[in-house]
This record gives structure tokens, C-alpha cells and sequence, in this order.
């Protein structure tokens, strides 16, 4: 089976002009957008060459190194090498590229524009890194629409394509695909015209107001889902399109990985339905926020990361580097909380749990429903 990687390999000779840009190519820029081009590529730089990109790159971080990051997508910059030996990606540019975490609003937010010709811009915003502050601005789409992630990618749109005329794509993977939809219907109507593609891989949908809003509705045909059969990550929240269900050769939740999805010549290999797992986690999600109120998910979410905030460390790495003391401290705020917390904390809790027996409950209650319909 194979995965990007292989996909560079054995079709990275074939140019756009013999098969144009497709659902693959889109998925390798978007983890290209996870890659620390940090004092490579700068905000206000014009795309540049993918070989000076490259070279600069390599010249800060050392292959080896990069080969043994243990951290999420830390292996992306490999794709830089496989990127620059295909003949489909020689005159690839890449410029203005945004890196932000602002722990204070609640905001980690990364962004770059790839410039494949003089006439085609894709525009890819990274996903959930592995900070505490990225994590915790995942869970505000909750029960909050205009995160501070979102406002931030609908201003680098409307910055960096106001004076841009040619074809524009947008994309992302994981929290980038919903930057990417949200960015796309609420940055300004003249660069909005300009988009004819939304990318979002396995990324979480939006609150059911932000669906029905005018703005989303006007581009929502232009949006291209793609959720592997057991991630449950693209089936959170709302998202009112047809996705597409993809083969992966992870095991449930590492599905999410884009390195594991299956790709076959220029497209990934489709799976009829999700599985029954991911449909059954997803439903008892949907019972659980719908029945909570935005303050009672607001108040539990600043429980969980004021006790992830105790250790002081910025990323979940660091908290699994610090072991013990990490989880002393973390126990140490745990305990700490006063009795209306408490009873708050187990209101939540005890909600969730009760979601999980009404999804089982609605599931035999279908199949009683089916039988049923079978004797008849």
C-alpha cells in the first residue's frame, strides 16, 4: 500500500500539466504546513524557491536529527528532499509563513503560502501542535465560533491574497482543515471569489450557527472532506458536507496521521463507511455537548488545563519529559479545587457517561426498529 511518501516517489515525474493538482498533492502541502520553518521563512518574505528553502533549512537542522523527533508530524521536513528530486514539484515557492502562540488568548496558530506557478497559490494553515495552548484553543470550537486561531487565518487571508490574482486554494490538516473552511467563508468577498478549493483533512467541523450562517453557505460547495473510516476527529461538530471516508493503515485514532492514509496512482483509496467504533464515540460526543451549556463547558475546560498549566511547561512533551514532578504538580492542582468545582466537574463527567448509555440504547432501540421492518 502506499502513503505520500510513495506517492512522490513513483508519481512525483508527472507534471501539472499532464495531471493537475489533486487530493494528494493538497494533503503533502498541508503536512508541509506542520514544518518549523521558523528563521527560514519569514512573514513579510515573497515565496522563494523550494531549493533555497531547502538549503536554508537544512543548513539550521540536521538531517539525522529531524529523522529522530518523536513529536506529532516532526518528520515533515523530510518532505522538503522528496519535494525538490520531483520534476511535479520543481517550481514550487514557498513564502510568508506565520508561527504564533499566545497563551493569553488562547491561540496557536501557524500558517504558509505555496506558490506551485505565477497563476496558483495554495494557502495551508497547520494543525494542532504540540503545545498545551493548542490543544486547548482545539476544544473552544465547542462551544465558541470566532476562536482567536479562526480570526487569525481569516486575517492572513485577507492580508497576504488582497493583491493576489490568479487561482487560490486553501487547506489544512486537523485543526488547519477548519481554519481553512472558516478562513474561506469569512475573509473578504473579493478574495473569497478567487477560491475554487477548500482542503480539509479529517478536520473538526464548527458550531451549528457558524453552518447556517450566509457566509458558509456561500462556499461550501467548494469545500473537499476526507475523514479515514475510524478518526473521529473530522466527525466532531457540524459540517453539513459529503466526506469523503478514506482507507488508512492505522489502528483507530492514529488514523489521524496522515503518513498512514492509502493512496492509490493520483487519489486516496476510498472506504464504503465508518466503522462502528467511530460512529458510536462520535454520537456519544454529540449527546454529551449538546446537552451541557457554552458556560458549563467553558468552566470545565479551564479545570483540565489549569491542572496541565501547573507543571509550567509549554508542550506535552516537556510534561512527559518532567514525569514525576509533572504529575505531582499536576495532582498537587487537582486537589486543590473547592467543593462547587467539584460538584461542576462531576456534572460534566456524569453527563458524558449518561451519553454513552443513551447512544447504546438509541443503537439497539434501531435494531429492534430493523428487525421489525425485516417481519414485515
Amino acid at each position: 500500500m502506499s502513503d505520500i511518501n510513495e506517492y512522490l516517489k513513483w508519481r512525483g515525474d508527472i507534471t501539472f500539466d499532464y495531471d493537475p493538482f489533486n487530493e494528494v498533492d493538497s494533503l503533502i502541502l498541508s503536512e508541509l504546513a506542520y514544518c518549523d520553518f521558523d528563521h527560514v521563512v519569514l512573514e513579510d518574505d515573497e515565496p522563494t524557491e523550494l531549493k533555497t528553502i531547502r538549503k536554508r533549512y537544512f543548513r539550521v537542522h540536521d538531517r539525522e536529527e529531524v529523522k529522530k523527533r518523536t513529536v506529532f508530524n516532526g518528520w515533515t521536513p523530510l518532505l522538503l528532499d522528496s519535494l525538490y528530486e520531483s520534476k511535479r514539484f520543481e517550481n514550487l515557492k514557498i513564502g510568508y509563513f506565520v508561527n504564533r502562540k499566545e497563551d493569553e488568548k488562547d491561540e496557536q496558530f501557524s500558517a504558509v503560502t505555496f506558490e506551485l506557478n505565477d497563476q496558483f497559490r495554495y494557502v495551508a494553515f497547520r494543525g494542532t501542535d504540540n503545545s498545551v495552548t493548542g490543544w486547548k484553543e482545539d476544544l473552544l470550537f465547542s462551544y465558541k465560533s470566532g476562536t482567536p486561531g479562526q480570526l487569525a487565518a481569516r486575517d492572513y487571508l485577507n492580508h497576504y491574497c488582497k493583491d493576489y490574482d490568479g487561482i487560490l486554494h486553501v487547506g489544512g490538516h486537523s485543526k488547519g482543515g477548519n481554519l481553512a473552511v472558516y478562513s474561506a467563508a469569512f475573509c473578504e468577498k473579493s478574495i473569497q471569489d478567487k477560491i475554487t478549493d477548500i482542503w480539509s483533512n479529517d478536520g473538526p467541523g464548527f458550531l451549528q450557527e457558524t453552518i447556517e450562517s450566509i457566509e458558509y453557505q456561500r462556499i461550501k460547495n467548494r469545500i473537499h472532506s476526507y475523514i479515514p473510516r475510524s478518526s473521529i476527529i473530522g466527525l466532531l461538530m457540524n459540517n453539513d458536507v459529503d466526506h469523503c471516508i478514506i482507507q488508512s493503515t492505522g489502528k483507530g485514532a492514529y488514523q489521524h496521521n496522515a503518513l498512514t492514509w492509502v493512496v492509490e496512482k493520483n487519489h486516496f483509496v476510498r472506504a464504503e463507511e465508518f466503522s462502528n467504533g467511530n460512529l458510536f464515540l462520535d454520537k456519544t460526543i454529540e449527546h454529551w455537548l449538546d446537552g451541557l451549556e457554552d458556560e458549563d463547558k467553558e468552566e470545565f475546560l479551564e479545570y483540565v488545563f489549569s491542572i496541565l498549566d501547573a507543571p509550567g511547561d509549554d508542550y506535552i512533551e516537556e510534561i512527559k519529559q518532567h514525569g514525576l514532578k509533572s504529575a505531582r504538580d499536576m495532582f498537587k492542582a487537582g486537589t486543590s479545587i473547592n467543593k462547587e468545582q467539584l460538584q461542576k466537574i462531576a456534572k460534566v463527567v456524569g453527563h458524558f457517561i449518561a451519553s454513552g448509555s443513551s447512544t447504546i440504547f438509541d443503537s439497539l432501540k434501531n435494531v429492534g426498529n430493523t428487525d421489525k421492518d425485516k417481519k414485515n
